[in-house]
């Protein structure tokens, strides 16, 4: 294959390389390939690797979580998945403390996972108030009886 001109590598003056394997994961055991295509999709920031997946969920987490690598929140919408694509939203909440995007969160889980998170890095128990679960809100609020106010006083003195 010629693909370059060398300097002082072969005798005919061309670089020979090895091509690239164009399925570079095949040969493998599900599991194995499966965890292939995921860590090339994340090193090479390709979210289109994540289709060669044998699983749709591990397709959705594998594109969730090359958009969170790659700061592209515009990915998370192109999850099919609402669950999925509530967790990929909710990373970009977090990072940004934006409580509205936990609101335009589709799915309950997520959303409410979202606001709890929020609620406590920024210890605000009125976040606790927006999670729909009971169990959930009651878990968000409980960390106030016995927690976040705790770190105030520690900061303070």
């Amino acid at each position: 294959m010629r693909v370059g001109v060398s300097r002082g590598g072969c005798p005919c003056g061309c670089v020979v390389r090895a091509p690239l394997s164009a399925r570079p994961c095949s040969g493998l055991t599900q599991l194995e390939e499966d965890r292939c295509w995921f860590s090339r999709a994340q090193e090479l920031g390709d979210p289109a690797l994540c289709s060669e997946l044998a699983v749709k969920e591990k397709e959705y987490a594998c594109v969730a979580q090359v958009a969170i690598s790659l700061g592209d929140r515009a990915l998370c919408e192109s999850i099919g998945n609402l669950r999925f694509r509530g967790y990929c939203q909710a990373e970009f909440a977090q990072s940004a403390q934006d409580v509205q995007v936990c609101a335009g969160i589709e799915d309950a889980v997520p959303r409410d996972d979202c606001y709890g998170k929020l609620a406590r890095s920024a210890l605000d128990v009125a976040l606790c108030d927006a999670i729909t679960g009971e169990r959930d809100r009651n878990a968000c609020l409980s960390l106030w009886v016995r927690g976040p106010w705790m770190r105030v006083f520690v900061r303070v003195s």
